[in-house]
């Protein structure tokens, strides 16, 4: 999450790093539901207004239209609008670090499943060819700007506002806790064929460990770690879960103690919030990246008391694998497009950016 100031107003919005589309929800938005009918609510927070705004651009011809794996979409017009990121001191004032005009989707209606503070997503794929959509694009063309930005999202709180939900930096690394000795660099891997928008790095795999004392922990030492094979990973930020091959994330679920069980039609794994978790971590370059228990779970109060849904969900196609919001949570990632900018996305390994991860 992120307090964006969209003309003069600032509006909560998701970070997501799978598309290069920014949009805001206006006060004037419909909500409907899967089928286009309408619905009562969204879940959005604050909210933007255009009529407020002396810097909105009438709209470009162009129809925004934004949808979602999770079947949520929005459909609007594109419009011209300045968008300010970040914060510095300037005298006895804190302003804006960087101002810039930018084309943003305002959607006239939509599905979506909101979290009641943002009203929005910030859009921060890096294009692989010009695209006047993407800010990360527009911001790197500054002299001044390394091409790198950062991000450690934290546990979002209704109660603590947006700045509980992390921080996110241009140019340079964020000032949170991380562990120094656990840094590691992997490239970026040339598109995938799907959608070019998406960064996706290489893994070595799924560590997975029994919890200790288990009545499913294996008698055999050399059966205790189970680590899966390598694959290639999304790492996005405007998906809350991981998405993994189903194998693995039965046999993650088969390990709590007692065991989760698989509901089809939500192609889930529940399980009782009370049950003893595994350890999972997800391993690149050698190094273990762990999910925390709390991170490897999420309560489900609104189906029934004390239950919990697995973090993880199962997806045959390897074009929809994707590393989280519940694996991002505990990692400082840093993308890094300096190789890019030097060889203009061609050469290198580095040619499509590089992956700097550190556990926190």
């Amino acid at each position: 999450m992120a307090n964006v100031i969209v003309g003069d107003q600032v509006i909560p919005l998701v970070v997501d790093t799978g598309t290069e589309r920014t949009w805001v929800a206006t006060s004037s938005f419909r909500c409907v539901d899967t089928s286009g009918e309408p619905s009562s609510t969204c879940n959005f927070g604050h909210r933007f207004v255009p009529s407020k705004s002396k810097t909105l651009r009438q709209p470009i011809k162009e129809e925004f239209i934004m949808s979602y794996e999770s079947g949520e979409f929005m459909k609007g017009e594109a419009f011209i609008e300045e968008i300010s990121l970040g914060r510095q001191r300037v005298g006895h004032e804190m302003r804006p670090a960087f101002t810039i005009r930018q084309t943003i989707g305002i959607p006239e209606h939509g599905y979506w499943e909101g979290d009641s503070i943002s009203a929005g997503a910030l859009g921060l794929a890096f294009p692989r060819i010009p695209d006047r959509w993407s800010i990360v694009q527009t911001l790197f063309e500054h002299p001044d700007m390394d091409p790198v930005f950062s991000i450690a999202l934290d546990r979002p709180s209704t109660t603590a506002g947006p700045s509980a939900a992390g921080v996110l930096a241009f140019g340079g690394i964020p000032n949170v806790n991380l562990r120094t000795d656990s840094w590691v660099r992997t490239p970026i891997i040339a598109p995938l064929p799907h959608a070019p928008e998406i960064l996706a790095i290489g893994i070595d795999g799924f560590d997975i460990t029994p919890p200790v004392g288990s009545s499913h922990t294996p008698k055999s030492e050399e059966a205790i770690q189970f680590i899966s094979r390598r694959l290639i990973m999304a790492v996005d930020s405007g998906t809350s879960l991981i998405q993994a091959p189903p194998d693995i994330v039965e046999h993650i679920a088969s390990l709590f103690d007692p065991p989760a069980w698989l509901d089809t039609d939500q192609n889930l794994w529940f399980m009782k919030c009370n049950a003893i978790a595994p350890t999972v971590s997800i391993k690149i370059r050698g190094k273990l990246f762990n999910i925390s228990p709390e991170d490897l779970v999420t309560p489900r109060p609104a189906l029934e008391e004390n239950l919990c849904s697995l973090a993880i969900e199962p997806s045959i196609s390897m074009y929809d694998w994707v590393l989280g919001e519940a694996w991002l949570r505990n990692v400082v990632v840093v993308f890094d497009y300096t190789s890019n900018r030097k060889s203009g996305g061609s050469g290198n390994n580095d040619a499509y950016g590089v992956l700097h991860i550190a556990a926190r």
